[in-house]
């Protein structure tokens, strides 16, 4: 059973770093993906709470 399982365990090791360099070259340097995904994360978090915001606000009309 142990033997078995290892060899897929090395193969999924050994897939992900593949993935890893397609994220590079698409974006020209990693503190540039790091501000970028900051950035997106704290729009959505606004884009969140103002929906939140004005469902309230609707939902206090309603009533």
């Amino acid at each position: 059973m142990g033997r078995r399982s290892h060899p897929y365990i090395v193969r999924h090791i050994s897939h992900t770093p593949r993935a890893r360099p397609l994220l590079s070259e698409r974006y020209p340097g990693p503190c540039v993906d790091r501000s970028l995904l900051v950035a997106v994360i704290l729009m959505m978090n606004n884009v969140g709470s103002t929906l939140l915001y004005l469902f309230a606000l609707s939902a206090n009309r309603v009533r």
